[in-house]
């Protein structure tokens, strides 16, 4: 009777386990700009045109906190990967907000570039949003000298 108590509670504790293991690989999280600081920072690059006209812009950010990009990083991380950003427009402002997943096969510590579609050729302001709304100016991006 002991034995096949035994046996069900690590059969319990194994499932428990095992769906705490499943969701956690599969979390995501926004993370907030104290964040993203502590772990190096974020910079925009310079904006592109890919074939579709859309413009594309990359960022330089790193999830694992192993490079200094704006700050020197304070912390690593290093099984997080970064996902593409939520991305709003509206008039001449973007923001950005990084979402980041534990990390697996085909994911990346680096954060990739921004599709911001197709835009008219103006200034933009970029701020990085953080999810509880709060902005953090990040940068300019001027789309009136790419070759349309």
């Amino acid at each position: 009777m002991r034995a096949n108590i035994l046996s069900l509670s690590a059969t319990l504790v194994l499932s428990v386990l095992t769906l705490f293991s499943t969701s956690c690989s599969t979390h995501t999280q926004k993370l907030d700009h104290r964040t993203i600081e502590s772990l190096g920072g974020i910079a925009l690059g310079k904006p592109r045109l890919d074939p579709r006209g859309h413009i594309i812009l990359p960022i330089d950010c790193d999830v694992s906190g192993t490079r200094a990009i704006t700050t020197t990083p304070t912390r690593l991380e290093s099984a997080l990967a970064c996902l593409p950003p939520e991305i709003t427009r509206k008039d001449q402002t973007i923001w950005l907000t990084l979402k980041t997943r534990t990390t697996k096969a085909g994911l990346s510590s680096k954060c990739p570039d921004l599709d911001l579609g197709k835009l008219s050729p103006e200034t933009y302001l970029v701020y990085y949003r953080d999810p509880d709304g709060s902005e953090h100016p990040i940068g300019v991006v001027l789309t009136k000298n790419l070759r349309w």
